[in-house]
């Protein structure tokens, strides 16, 4: 096997390409994946990582939570869940609860202020 055949398949082995709802997801695989996954990407866990990739990336949410941004809200990730509650939304597409007790309110406040 040529040395260019097996570096094709180690990057094949570490980058798998799959389709999560429309969209292109690309994943890591090995200690790559297990770093990644370990940081995401300096959110504090998976929850408060899923709930502001959803906030950052859907155009809706993202316009609500500059909206609560520009109100000046003491806790502005909880105006954000006040007004999903009203509109009868209650956890990100992936499942998480804007609700969970895994949340760094703390982080996502700051998020959130930050879109001002």
């Amino acid at each position: 096997m040529r040395a260019a055949d097996t570096l094709k398949i180690e990057q094949r082995k570490r980058l798998t390409a799959s389709r999560v709802r429309g969209r292109l997801s690309l994943m890591l695989d090995g200690p790559a994946k297990r770093q990644a996954m370990a940081d995401y990407n300096g959110w504090a866990n998976y929850e408060t990582w899923n709930v502001a990739l959803w906030i950052q990336n859907d155009e809706g949410l993202y316009m609500l939570a500059k909206e609560i941004a520009e109100s000046k809200y003491s806790r502005p990730y909880q105006g954000f869940v006040d007004n999903m509650k009203d509109c009868d939304i209650h956890a990100t597409p992936d499942g998480v609860s804007f609700e969970s007790r895994l949340l760094n309110t703390k982080e996502l406040d700051a998020m959130i202020r930050e879109l001002a």
